[in-house]
């Protein structure tokens, strides 16, 4: 199987040999393939979620288990993108009553696999993402600080009744979104395994093997993660400053691998607005407001520029097209034959 996508036999056995993101997707999609089973695979991730503790992410959750608060624990979460594996694009934002997780994936596109098969793929991936971040907190913060509703972008999967109790929460289908709602408290509840020292000590370890893996990941690829990390996006003197280099020498950088800061930034703010946007529940000056824009307009004006069209006219037209598509949505579910 590890070799039906390009890797050599023993990067089984060695866990410090690269895998892409694409590969790792098409590893998935073959164990999916392989997957003797009716469940439709939200349900085989809900089944799964008993099993998930903070241990299985690594450094990166031994040092989240002892942060001394729920936001430094995220924060070293979205400091370290080297070391997760997941596939999700994730922003946390703060409401008036609400602390609100939101995960995003594009369909991969991966050669020789059918439209049915990625849409499976992106909806286990998603749902996975969401179901371990869920652990996660549940591990840093104890069995009582549960989501208080989890939605989901997909309809309701046919044995969802079977495994509907491995929830954590109620759940909606058929939302805009995939998403997990926490009461603002959690904020200010304590940590169960709080630690600075031992906090400490992982974050140092964490950060000196992101430093190593980041190696054999492009500048490009580095800007782009930290500015999807962020809402809004990091500026160009604190890009440059995580990545321990100046602004003229990230810039310098950027530029001999064919692209720029600006680029980076109007594309991730203009997939971030596009998000948004499907979401009608959002208005423009909102959408704006959350990307960082000083007005209205000044938001319309860019995302014109990106894209041909005023953000209204592209939700109009995105709105018509979603639902010619919607029956996509069942690839989700394993096929009868």
């Amino acid at each position: 199987m590890i070799q039906n996508v390009g890797l050599p036999a023993h990067a089984y056995e060695d866990p410090t040999f690269p895998i892409s993101s694409n590969q790792h997707l098409e590893l998935i999609n073959l164990i999916l393939n392989e997957m003797e089973t009716d469940w439709s695979v939200i349900a085989i991730v809900f089944r799964m979620a008993s099993e998930l503790t903070i241990e299985h992410f690594g450094v990166i959750g031994l040092a989240m288990k002892y942060a001394e608060t729920l936001r430094e624990a995220l924060r070293v979460a979205l400091a370290y993108p080297e070391l997760s594996w997941g596939h999700s694009r994730i922003v946390v934002t703060r409401g008036s009553s609400e602390l609100t997780t939101t995960f995003t994936m594009e369909q991969p596109k991966l050669p020789g696999i059918s439209t049915e098969q990625l849409e499976r793929l992106r909806c286990y991936c998603l749902v996975l993402d969401l179901v371990a971040a869920t652990a996660e907190v549940k591990s840093i913060m104890g069995e009582d600080h549960a989501p208080t509703r989890i939605t989901l972008p997909f309809p309701t999967p046919p044995d969802w009744p079977q495994v509907k109790s491995f929830a954590p929460c109620p759940i909606e289908f058929d939302a805009e979104a995939a998403q997990t709602f926490y009461p603002l408290s959690i904020e200010q509840a304590t940590p169960i395994h709080a630690s600075s020292l031992s906090h400490r000590n992982f974050k140092a370890i964490a950060k000196k093997l992101s430093s190593s893996l980041a190696e054999d990941v492009d500048l490009t690829e580095q800007v782009s993660r930290w500015l999807w990390a962020y809402t809004p996006p990091l500026g160009r003197a604190d890009i440059a400053k995580q990545l321990a280099m100046s602004e003229r020498t990230l810039a310098r950088k950027l530029k001999e691998e064919g692209t720029s800061y600006k680029d980076l930034y109007n594309h991730v703010q203009t997939e971030r607005a596009k998000n948004f946007l499907r979401n009608e529940s959002f208005t423009v000056s909102q959408i704006a407001h959350r990307l960082g824009y000083s007005e209205p307009a000044v938001f319309t004006r860019a995302f014109a520029t990106q894209t041909g069209l005023s953000p209204l006219k592209w939700r109009k037209k995105k709105g018509k097209s979603d639902n010619t598509g919607r029956d996509s949505h069942t690839a989700g579910y394993p096929q009868k034959d």
